[in-house]
Parts: C-alpha cells; structure tokens; sequence
C-alpha cells in the first residue's frame, strides 16, 4: 500500500493506494498518529484506490475517527472505492464515518448462563445456545497440495457467517487470480475468519461479521462445516500477552 499525504488549509488529506489489511492497516494508523502530532484536528482519507479492507482495517478507521472525535476534531473517509464503499455499508459504518451518526457503542445480546473460570494467563466464558448439528464437506482435493497444483477451476469464494466452521488453504480477495500469490491456512468460526498470507508480509489478516457484512474467502482445499454451535467461548488475556494456550 502507498499512502500520500497533503495540506489543505485546516484539513490534512491521506491517500491511500492499495489493499488495507492486517499489515497496512498498522502503517496507517501510525501515519494518523504521525499528522495527529502534526497537530492536525481534521484528517480526510481518500480511498479511491482502495482496493481491499479487512476488519483489521475497518477497526483502524474506526480508531481514527474516535481519535478525532475525542479532541473535537474530525475525520471522514472520501471518494471510496467500490470495494471500500461495499464493505463500509455491509458493516453499517458508512454513516458514522462520514459524520452523519453518532459514535455509539453497538450492544450485542448475550446469553444468560454463561460459566466464567480464569486458567493460566487467561479468562473464559463458556455461552450456552441452543443444542444443534453441524454438517461437515470437505472442499477440493488433497492431492493437489503435493507440488502446488491449484488453479483457477480449483477455487470456490465461500461465507462463514455466524453458523459456520471451516478450516483450510484459502485467501482474501477477489478471485484466484488475485490470491495467487497469498494463499495461506485459514480459520473461521462463528462469524470470524482470519488467515495467514504467505506473500511474505507474516502478518495474520482477519475479517469480523458486521452487520450483513460476512466474512468470504476463496478456498482451495479445507473443511467447511454449517449449523448452530451448543455452546461459544470467549477467552481474553489477563497479562496482555499475545500468545494463549487452549486447553
């Protein structure tokens, strides 16, 4: 991603240029903070050559709005792109960052029961929902990972909303073509999905359900599985740490 910026009278503006995910998303931000220094109180970012953004993304335009907001400022996002303007109105954001809402903090429902323990360097909440069933397929061909040999016929863009579990080789992106270079092992579940790009960036990127937003991926190989989970865990770490074991 390239990101440029100018001064136009009171207002700072950013291009940015490229895909916005995991590993961007931090550049941008840093640069936020560097015109934030600057003594900039309101900052306008051009994505009209945004092709990609990812939740990672999506939570760095949201920290630079509230950033703004705190010392009176402001911040907007213009001329998106199709791709940003997309992802924007699925995640319901588009309004907020165009400073046309209020900055709430969305409540989500919780189930009543819910067990709580603390183990190791982290806390846990086990949720109980509805018993329930999963069914399981397995997408793509094993024998195509000796040697490499996926092409463009071999991949399939997949959802993993909310009741849906899948794991596997797949990427972010448009199609095959756009992924080529960047397919890694993936994860989704319950509404996230996050992956590991091999393009050598060895920043994991990740995608939340927001909204009628839903994660999609294009998967070459993996497991995917639909139906409501019995039961959901939380888990947060205690000491900051970046690293959790599960057991």
């Amino acid at each position: 991603m390239e990101i440029t910026r100018h001064r136009l009278d009171n207002t700072f503006e950013l291009k940015a240029k490229g895909r916005l995910d995991a590993y961007w998303a931090g550049h941008l931000g840093d640069e936020v903070a560097g015109v934030l220094r600057e003594g900039a109180r309101s900052i306008r970012l051009n994505m009209k050559e945004v092709e990609y953004v990812s939740s990672a993304g999506i939570r760095v335009l949201f920290q630079a709005y509230k950033q703004l907001k705190d010392i009176h400022g402001t911040f907007a996002v213009s001329e998106p792109s199709e791709a940003v303007q997309s992802v924007l109105e699925l995640a319901g954001l588009t309004e907020l960052l165009f400073e046309k809402a209020s900055s709430g903090d969305v409540q989500v429902a919780a189930p009543r029961q819910a067990e709580t323990f603390v183990r190791g360097n982290a806390r846990y909440e086990i949720l109980e929902s509805r018993p329930s069933k999963m069914t399981a397929r397995v997408i793509g061909s094993p024998e195509l990972l000796v040697g490499c040999q996926f092409h463009q016929e071999h991949c399939q863009e997949l959802p993993f909303g909310q009741e849906a579990l899948g794991i596997g080789l797949g990427a972010f992106g448009k199609n095959f073509a756009d992924c080529q270079s960047r397919f890694g092992e993936f994860l989704a579940a319950a509404g996230v999905a996050a992956y590991l790009p091999t393009d050598g960036s060895n920043v994991p990127d990740y995608v939340l359900s927001t909204g009628d937003f839903v994660p999609r991926l294009q998967v070459l190989y993996g497991l995917a599985c639909e139906g409501g989970f019995s039961k959901i865990v939380y888990f947060e770490s205690r000491e900051n740490s970046l690293q959790l074991t599960l057991r």
